[in-house]
């Protein structure tokens, strides 16, 4: 089930409601199913998919394991900082970010300026056996790559909920129950915040 999450004085304060943007920005571990998820959520949404990584990748012409090796994880984060702002002014959007966008404190003040945060939440053991099937994971390539998860969601959990307004845990629900939790709170969201029904409450179905 989806969970909405309090916030405290100490997280980061949410844009003001007049000017948060109309777009949906998926957090959470790497293999939490942002991309997957968020490809569906944009078509039944009406809206369209930006995969950041993906964005990032085409801007330096260089996959992100080698932007990792040849550059170094500060020089990705400031990549990732840059591209989130260039989104800021931008509306109707589902937006996947990368699994560690979270851990630099310039992209956590952006994050929630953005639009409606949803952390994907996923099981460790689920999340191991999806990375060791995929080779572009830079972070996890270590001598015990399930050590280095249980290491990196200890940290960045505290991270994800600092930013996120909605927790909906991916383990146990297909898709389309996802994303249809995550219609409908970012809906009740944004309705709130308005004196009009917003366009995402409609849930069009449309092709990216």
């Amino acid at each position: 089930m989806p969970t909405p999450i309090s916030k405290t004085t100490d997280q980061t304060p949410s844009e003001p409601a007049a000017t948060l943007p109309l777009n949906i920005v998926l957090v959470g571990f790497m293999a939490t199913g942002k991309t997957t998820i968020g490809r569906r959520l944009a078509r039944k949404a009406g809206f369209k998919f930006i995969d950041c990584d993906h964005e990032i990748e085409k801007q330096q012409g260089m996959k992100i394991s080698e932007i990792f090796s040849d550059h170094g994880e500060d020089h990705f984060r400031q990549l990732e900082a840059e591209y989130l702002k260039s989104l800021r002014d931008k509306q109707n959007l589902v937006i996947s970010t990368g699994g560690g966008v979270v851990t630099r404190e310039a992209a956590r003040k952006i994050l929630p300026s953005l639009g409606y945060v949803v952390w994907l939440h996923g099981k460790k053991r689920e999340i191991h056996e999806r990375v060791m099937r995929n080779n572009n994971r830079p972070l996890v390539r270590t001598q015990d790559p399930w050590k280095t998860i249980k290491t990196l969601l200890k940290q960045r959990k505290p991270q994800y909920k600092k930013v996120a307004h909605l927790k909906i845990k991916t383990h146990g629900l297909d898709i389309e129950e996802t994303v249809q939790g995550i219609l409908d709170s970012a809906c009740y969201h944004f309705a709130s915040l308005r004196n009009e029904k917003p366009r995402i409450c409609n849930k069009p179905e449309s092709v990216e």
